[in-house]
C-alpha cells in the first residue's frame, strides 16, 4: 500500500528526535549506520503514522529500541498495523542493546 503524505509535524517531530537520541538508540544506530550490516539503515523514520526508530527499506525492517516509556499495548498495536503494511518489526529493551549488543545485532543479521 502507498503511504499517504505525512504531517508536517510528525516529519519535524521525527527530526527532532534523531537530534536527542537514547543512549541505546545512540549505540544501536553506531552499529546500524554506513550500510555496516550490508543494508542501509534509516533512523526516526515516519512511517504510515508512526515513526520508527529504525527502518531498512530494502527488507521492510522496523528496529525498535524499547525503553521504559514503551506501552506493550500500544506497541502491540502499532506492530499489528505496521505487519498489515508488510513490515517486520524487531523489538530490543535498551538494557538489551546496552548490555549485549553482539546477540542484538546477530538477531538483526539472522533476520537480514
Amino acid at each position: 500500500a502507498r503511504q499517504a503524505r505525512m504531517p508536517r509535524w510528525k516529519v519535524a517531530h521525527a527530526k527532532a528526535m534523531r537530534s536527542k537520541p537514547t543512549q541505546a538508540e545512540a549505540a544501536l544506530w553506531q552499529a546500524l549506520r554506513r550500510r555496516q550490516l550490508g543494508v542501509r539503515f534509516k533512523r526516526q523514520c515516519p512511517l504510515f503514522g508512526y515513526t520508527a526508530d529504525f527502518y531498512c527499506h530494502a527488507h521492510s525492517l522496523i528496529v525498535e529500541a524499547d525503553g521504559s516509556s514503551h506501552n506493550p499495548i500500544t506497541d502491540a498495536k502499532r506492530d499489528r498495523d505496521l505487519q498489515a503494511q508488510g513490515f517486520t518489526t524487531l523489538r530490543f529493551t535498551n538494557h538489551q542493546i546496552l548490555t549485549n549488543p553482539t546477540a542484538v545485532l546477530q538477531t538483526i543479521r539472522s533476520y537480514l
